[in-house]
């Protein structure tokens, strides 16, 4: 078996970066050096650094994630994505002022890790991507970060993907009841 360390609460700080939708993302310029528009000068972006030194808990704010077994879906890898579609799970956002339910969209994998923690980069990331059900241009993204070991290739969840049926480039596959 692996260990997966899920690194803690304030992953939640992650989900709670709602984005609007505009358009294809595009990283044809890679890295953390980019020098235009809000790469240049704004602090939500992507990839980020989270400094556990700085985090704060968040007050009032919970999120309720259900319906997270996969019964039926389907699997998609290209280049270097890897991508889950299913209908089912939902989420339900709510603090001191606010209420929001989302519906999940997707959910996808880079490896390594998007983001860092205390600038140390980790094995894998799964975003978990919900769309408003009031607002579809609105995204609630929550982030897991995984640190693997070896065996991890024995996870039940891992497993469950098929991922050895991935063999082409691209290809899209089935999957059926898959445990969250």
């Amino acid at each position: 078996n692996y260990k997966k360390k899920m690194i803690g609460k304030f992953i939640l700080l992650l989900s709670l970066l709602l984005i609007s939708t505009t358009g294809h993302v595009c990283y044809k310029h890679e890295g953390v050096d980019w020098e235009t528009g809000a790469c240049a000068s704004g602090s939500r972006q992507s990839p980020i650094n989270i400094v556990t030194a700085n985090v704060r808990e968040a007050q009032d704010v919970e999120l309720y994630i259900s319906g997270t077994d996969i019964t039926t879906g389907s699997i998609h890898y290209h280049d270097h994505e890897l991508k889950v579609t299913y209908a089912g799970a939902t989420a339900k956002y709510t603090s001191d002022d606010e209420e929001s339910e989302w519906a999940l969209a997707q959910f996808h994998y880079h490896a390594p890790a998007e983001h860092r923690i205390d600038g140390k980069t980790h094995d894998l990331e799964m975003h978990s991507v919900f769309v408003s059900k009031t607002d579809p241009g609105q995204l609630l993204v929550v982030g897991v970060i995984y640190e693997l070991e070896q065996g991890y290739e024995d996870d039940e969840f891992i497993a469950s993907l098929a991922l050895e049926n991935l063999v082409s480039n691209p290809t899209t596959g089935h999957i059926e009841n898959v445990p969250m």
